[in-house]
C-alpha cells in the first residue's frame, strides 16, 4: 500500500534550514511543557472516523539530528460537502500554516481532492490565493491534503503504540513508501480509529537516523480557526 503523509516529510525537514531564534524559542517551550498522559484507549475496528467540524490533532515531530518541530492539524468549518481544514506546522526554521476549503470526494484516493480555497501564512505572512489558481497550485495543497487521506486495509498486523497521548492497543502497523519529490523513503506507522483525521499514533522512518512523528493530543471538538 502506498500512503504519503505530510506529518512525514515534514520530519523530514525538520533539521535542515536556518534557525530562526523566535521560533527556536517557541518550540522549546512547548517541548518543556510537554506532559504525558494516562489515557487508555482498547482496540477498535476500522478505518478513523468520518471528518467532522471540530476535530484536531497534535504532533511532536523529530529529526533525525534530534531536532523538535510541532504540526497540528484542524478542521474548522463546513460549506456544503466541503470543510476548511488548517495545518500548522512550527520549527527551529520558522512556521507555516495553511487554510483550504476541500471536498475530499472519494476520501481514500487523494486524486478525487478538490481544493477551493487556499490561504498560506509563512512566519507571519499571508498569501492568498485566488480560486482560479487552485489547479496551477497543486504542487503547494497537495501534498498538505493527502495526510487526509484514508485508505488502509484491517488485514495489516495489530500491535500497541504508546505515544504523549496515551496507550493505544491494537494499532495498524503499515510500511509506507513516503514519496518526498524525487526521493521515496520507508516509514512505519501505527494508526488508530479513535484518532480523528488520519488516526496516525506515531511513525518513524526506515534505516540509520529515523526521524519520528508523536501524537501528542487529539479531540473531536474544539478546534478553532487561527486566521480569524
Amino acid at each position: 500500500m502506498r500512503v504519503i503523509l505530510l506529518t512525514l516529510s515534514l520530519v523530514a525537514a525538520v533539521g535542515c534550514g536556518r534557525v530562526n531564534d523566535t521560533y527556536k524559542l517557541e518550540v522549546d517551550r512547548r517541548v518543556s511543557a510537554l506532559q504525558s498522559t494516562a489515557a487508555s484507549y482498547p482496540a477498535q475496528e476500522g478505518a478513523p472516523m468520518p471528518l467532522a467540524v471540530g476535530q484536531w490533532a497534535d504532533y511532536k515531530l523529530t529529526a533525525a539530528n534530534k531536532r523538535p518541530g510541532f504540526v497540528t492539524y484542524k478542521v474548522v468549518g463546513q460549506q456544503g460537502t466541503a470543510f476548511w481544514v488548517e495545518t500548522e506546522v512550527t520549527t527551529y526554521q520558522g512556521k507555516q500554516e495553511t487554510r483550504m476549503l476541500v471536498d475530499f470526494g472519494d476520501r481514500t484516493n487523494p486524486e478525487t481532492f478538490r481544493v477551493h480555497s487556499l490561504v498560506m501564512r509563512n512566519n507571519g505572512k499571508i498569501l492568498d490565493y485566488p480560486p482560479h489558481t487552485m489547479q496551477l497550485m497543486q504542487s503547494l495543497w497537495k501534498p498538505v491534503m493527502s495526510s487526509f487521506a484514508i485508505d488502509w486495509s484491517t488485514s495489516a498486523p495489530r500491535e500497541a503504540a504508546r505515544s504523549g497521548a496515551g496507550d493505544f492497543e491494537g494499532c495498524y502497523r503499515r510500511r509506507i513508501t513516503l514519496s518526498i519529490g524525487p526521493y521515496q523513503q520507508l516509514s512505519d506507522a501505527w494508526q488508530h480509529p479513535a484518532v480523528p483525521i488520519n488516526g496516525i499514533v506515531r511513525s518513524a522512518t526506515v534505516g540509520k537516523n529515523p526521524s519520528h512523528t508523536e501524537l501528542i493530543a487529539f479531540g473531536t471538538e474544539g478546534a478553532k480557526s487561527s486566521f480569524q
